[in-house]
C-alpha cells in the first residue's frame, strides 16, 4: 500500500466514525489526514517536474 493509499484509507475509516459518532478528535483526525495527503501529493508532483 502507497502512503497515499494509505491517506486515503484513513480518510474514508474517520469520515465513516465521524457520520456515526462526530466529536472533535475525529475532527481534528480527519483534518490530519486530509493535510497529510495533500502535502504527499504536493511532493509528488515535485517530483514530477
Amino acid at each position: 500500500m502507497t502512503k497515499k493509499e494509505e491517506y486515503e484509507l484513513k480518510l474514508k475509516i474517520i469520515g465513516q466514525w465521524i457520520e456515526i459518532k462526530p466529536n472533535e478528535e475525529l475532527m481534528e483526525s480527519l483534518k490530519n489526514a486530509q493535510r497529510e495527503l495533500k502535502e504527499l501529493e504536493l511532493v509528488e508532483y515535485q517530483r514530477e517536474l
